[in-house]
C-alpha cells in the first residue's frame, strides 16, 4: 500500500476520484437541502426579477434593492447566473458541488506551484469544505475560504515582483473577497499588513521597500474604507469588540471540532482523526526537513495563525450583525496551519498515512450522512407538492413546527434547523411573496424588505423572531389590516396534532380554510384566505 500511494499518478487519480465522488454525492439526491440555501435561491430569484422585470408590482410592494455597499454579494450573483440557465434545484446543486470541490482544488493548486511534494495536504481540506457550514448554507463564507487561499497563492507569486499589473491583480482578488464575506476579507488584509510589518522589520533597501509598502497599501486602502463604512453601520447595536473566551470548553472545541458536526455524534470520529492528521504533520514540520526560506513568507503565515488564534479566543462571537465568528475562525486556523506546513516542509513522514486516513474519513462522512440526507430529500419532495397549489402573485405565510425534522419520534437533524427556510424553494420556483424571507430583514443581502411592510416588524409578535421560530408567534389579521393585499395562503410545516399548532396557530386561522394537506403524517397543511 505504501508503494502504491507513493506513486504520483495514483495520488492524483485518488484525489480526482474524491472530486467526482462529491459531485455524484450532491447530484444523486433529488434535493440537496441546506438550512439557508432555499432562501439564497429565493432572493436571487427576486434579484433577477428586478433586473429583467422592473414592472413586477407585487415584488415592488414589498421589496427594494439594498442601497448599502455590503460584503455579501458574490454567491447571489453566481446564483443569478445559474438561475438564468437552470431550474432552482439544479442551480443549487451546481453551487454546492462547486463549494465542496473548489476549496481542495485551490489548496492543491497552491501546493503544486510552490511545493509539489505537499499536494497530499489537499485531502484533509475536503472535510472542511463539506462540514457544518456548508449544510448551514453559508455559501459566501465557504466561497471566501477558496478565494482567500488563491489570494495567498498570488501574494506569494507577486511579492518579489510587485509591479502595477500584479498589484492590480491582488487588488481585484481582495475586492472580490470584500464582496464575498467580511471574515475572509479582513484576514486577507491582516496577511498583507503582516507582510508590510515583515518588510519594515527586515528593512535592507529603503527605496525598494517603500515602493513595495506603498503598493500593498494601495491594494488595501480602497476596500478598507468600504469595510469600515460597512462595519460601523452593521455594528449599530454597539457589540463589544473584545470578549475574552479562553476556557476549557473553547480550547476543547478547537481540538475536537464538534461544532463542525452536521447530523449526528457518529461524526465525532471524523474530526478527531482530522485533528490527529493535522497534528502529526505539524510535528513533522517542527522536527522535519524544511524548505529553503522563501523571503520570510513562512513567518507571515505563522503570524497569521497566531492572529486567528487571538481572534478565536478574544473577539466577540457576534459582531457587526454576524454570528458564529469563533467557529468560522477555527476553520481558518486549521487551513492556515496546513498552508504553513505545505509551504515549509520538503520531506513528509506522514504523507501516506495522511492520504489513507483522510480518504477513509471522507468516504465515511458520505456514507453516514447520505441516508439522513436521502430521508430529508424525500420529506422535502413531499413539501414541494405545495408548489402546484399556490399560484403566481400570491402572498404566502409559511410557519414551521418542524425545523429540525421530527420523524418517527426522532430528530433527523438535531444540530441543524435544516427545514427552517425550506419555503424559499416555493419562492424560487414561483413569483410569490414569502413572509419568512429572513435575508431581506438582515440588511446584509442585496434584497431588503420595505420598512412599512416588513413582516418581522409588524407580523411577528416575538421581537421579530416569531415567524421563524419553531413555535411560531404571529398576528396575521393585524398584518392583513396593514397591507393593501391580504396574506393569501398560510402553509403550516409540521404535525397539526402538535400542541403548539393548537395553542398558537389555530386562533390565527379564523379567516382561513384548509384546502390541502400532506398524506405523510400531516407534515404540511395549506390554508387559503376566505376572501
Amino acid at each position: 500500500m505504501r508503494d502504491i500511494i507513493n506513486t504520483k499518478n495514483f495520488e492524483s487519480y485518488l484525489f480526482y476520484f474524491l472530486i467526482l465522488l462529491h459531485i455524484a454525492y450532491v447530484f444523486s439526491l433529488p434535493v440537496f437541502l441546506t438550512q439557508d440555501g432555499p432562501s439564497h435561491l429565493y432572493n436571487s430569484k427576486i434579484f433577477l426579477d428586478y433586473i429583467f422585470n422592473e414592472n413586477n408590482q407585487l415584488f415592488n410592494q414589498f421589496f427594494e434593492l439594498n442601497s448599502n455597499i455590503i460584503p455579501n454579494y458574490l454567491h447571489s450573483l453566481i446564483l443569478c447566473i445559474l438561475l438564468f440557465f437552470f431550474n432552482p434545484f439544479i442551480a443549487e446543486k451546481i453551487i454546492i458541488a462547486l463549494l465542496i470541490i473548489s476549496m481542495p482544488l485551490a489548496f492543491r493548486f497552491i501546493m503544486k506551484k510552490h511545493n509539489s511534494s505537499a499536494t497530499f495536504l489537499s485531502y484533509p481540506i475536503f472535510i472542511f469544505s463539506n462540514s457544518y457550514f456548508l449544510f448551514y448554507g453559508f455559501f459566501n463564507f465557504q466561497l471566501s475560504i477558496t478565494i482567500l487561499i488563491l489570494f495567498i497563492g498570488k501574494l506569494i507569486d507577486y511579492r518579489d515582483n510587485l509591479d502595477y499589473k500584479n498589484s492590480f491583480k491582488l487588488f481585484f482578488i481582495l475586492t472580490l473577497l470584500f464582496f464575498t464575506h467580511p471574515v475572509g476579507y479582513i484576514i486577507a488584509v491582516v496577511v498583507l499588513l503582516l507582510e508590510i510589518l515583515l518588510i519594515i522589520y527586515n528593512n535592507n533597501s529603503v527605496p525598494l521597500e517603500i515602493e513595495k509598502i506603498t503598493s500593498y497599501l494601495l491594494v488595501i486602502f480602497p476596500t478598507l474604507l468600504l469595510f469600515i463604512q460597512f462595519f460601523v453601520s452593521a455594528n449599530k447595536s454597539g457589540s463589544e469588540l473584545i470578549n475574552i473566551s479562553i476556557s476549557k470548553n473553547a480550547l476543547l472545541r478547537l481540538i475536537d471540532m464538534n461544532h463542525l458536526i452536521v447530523f449526528s455524534q457518529n461524526e465525532e470520529i471524523i474530526y478527531f482523526l482530522l485533528f490527529m492528521v493535522v497534528l502529526l504533520n505539524l510535528l513533522n514540520t517542527i522536527f522535519g526537513k524544511i524548505v529553503k526560506k522563501r523571503n520570510g513568507f513562512n513567518k507571515v503565515m505563522l503570524m497569521a495563525i497566531v492572529f486567528n488564534i487571538f481572534v478565536y479566543f478574544f473577539i466577540n462571537d457576534k459582531l457587526a450583525g454576524g454570528a458564529y465568528l469563533n467557529n468560522r475562525i477555527s476553520i481558518y486556523i486549521y487551513i492556515f496551519t496546513l498552508l504553513f506546513i505545505g509551504l515549509r516542509v520538503r520531506r513528509f513522514t506522514y504523507k501516506q498515512l495522511t492520504i489513507l486516513v483522510s480518504t477513509l474519513i471522507i468516504i465515511y462522512s458520505v456514507i453516514i450522512r447520505y441516508p439522513i440526507q436521502k430521508k430529508i430529500s424525500t420529506i422535502t419532495e413531499d413539501y414541494l407538492q405545495t408548489i402546484e397549489l399556490i399560484p403566481n402573485n400570491s402572498i404566502l405565510l409559511p410557519l414551521s413546527l418542524n425545523n429540525y425534522g421530527l420523524w418517527d419520534s426522532r430528530l433527523l437533524s438535531p444540530n441543524l434547523a435544516i427545514f427552517k427556510h425550506i419555503s424559499g424553494y416555493l419562492g424560487a420556483t414561483k413569483s410569490i411573496i414569502s413572509m419568512d424571507n429572513y435575508e431581506a430583514n438582515t440588511g446584509h443581502f442585496p434584497i431588503a424588505w420595505k420598512d412599512d411592510v416588513n413582516p418581522y416588524n409588524f407580523l411577528s409578535t416575538n421581537k421579530g423572531a416569531g415567524i421563524e421560530s419553531n413555535h411560531p408567534s404571529v398576528d396575521i389579521e393585524g398584518y392583513n389590516n396593514r397591507i393593501d393585499n391580504k396574506i393569501d395562503y398560510v402553509l403550516i410545516w409540521g404535525d397539526k396534532e402538535s400542541s403548539h399548532y393548537n395553542e398558537r396557530i389555530s386562533a390565527q386561522l379564523i379567516n382561513y380554510k384548509l384546502i390541502n394537506e400532506s398524506l405523510q403524517k400531516g407534515l404540511w397543511q395549506l390554508y387559503i384566505h376566505n376572501q
